[in-house]
């Protein structure tokens, strides 16, 4: 195992930890690192490594699901990822290095603010938060932000993570279909992977109560953005 494989599981534990604790933040803290091994074939891994991040998340969770409330969110989601699909095929490794490292620090910032007016009013729509989570999960795998933001505006509550969860499962089979199994990952280094998700996991569960929720929040935002600049610039420079 190469040092840049070591330092993306290393990346992939602590995304998995991340998620746990917060919701959501797993393909915002992989995606970057995952590009800088596996160029374009980074979107289709981290959906399938991250879907057993949110599946970890929503088993602990579950009882608070509300099937209602993500109906048409994951409806409008799922139409509008398959034109940005076909856009995200014709993109170059350079291009999709830019567009997902551009996601990444855009959704960052999503992530980071505290909406109020007319941007509330936006990503309070389904049809409007629905599109924004299918454009960034079929460009870049990134579908957690924008919908998050729409369980914020709609006061989701206890039901915050798991009805994200559902959201980002759904669109796990479409990143698939769209951008291709991710041949360039041996089996062995899934399993790696996966045991780092879950390890990662288990470990931002055992200490989410000690750490406060506002801490974890800023700490996988400076992550993700540093990543997401690192992919923009890496995008920019093979250009």
């Amino acid at each position: 195992m190469t040092a840049a494989w070591l330092a993306l599981i290393a990346t992939i534990f602590i995304a998995g930890a991340a998620q746990r604790i917060t919701g959501l933040g797993f393909a915002l803290i992989a995606t970057p690192a995952a590009l800088a091994v596996l160029g374009t074939q980074a979107v289709p891994f981290v959906a399938v490594i991250g879907a057993m991040s949110s599946l970890v998340a929503l088993a602990a969770t579950w009882r608070s699901l509300q099937p209602r409330a993500i109906v048409a969110l994951s409806a409008v989601t799922l139409v509008t990822m398959i034109p940005a699909l076909l856009l995200a095929r014709s993109l170059s490794e350079a291009a999709s290095n830019i567009v997902a490292g551009g996601l990444v620090v855009a959704a960052t910032i999503v992530v980071g603010v505290r909406m109020a007016g007319p941007a509330l009013t936006v990503v309070g729509s389904p049809v409007a938060a629905g599109m924004m989570t299918g454009v960034s999960a079929a460009l870049a795998g990134l579908g957690g932000p924008a919908a998050a933001a729409h369980g914020a505006a709609k006061s989701w509550g206890e039901s915050f993570v798991p009805n994200l969860q559902v959201v980002l499962l759904l669109t796990v089979p479409f990143v698939v279909l769209g951008h291709g199994w991710p041949v360039a990952v041996p089996w062995p280094l899934f399993v790696v992977a996966a045991t780092a998700v879950g390890v990662g996991a288990l470990v931002g569960g055992a200490v989410r109560h000690r750490i406060r929720l506002s801490v974890a929040n800023l700490l996988t935002r400076i992550v993700a953005l540093a990543g997401g600049v690192f992919a923009l610039i890496s995008g920019i420079s093979a250009l």
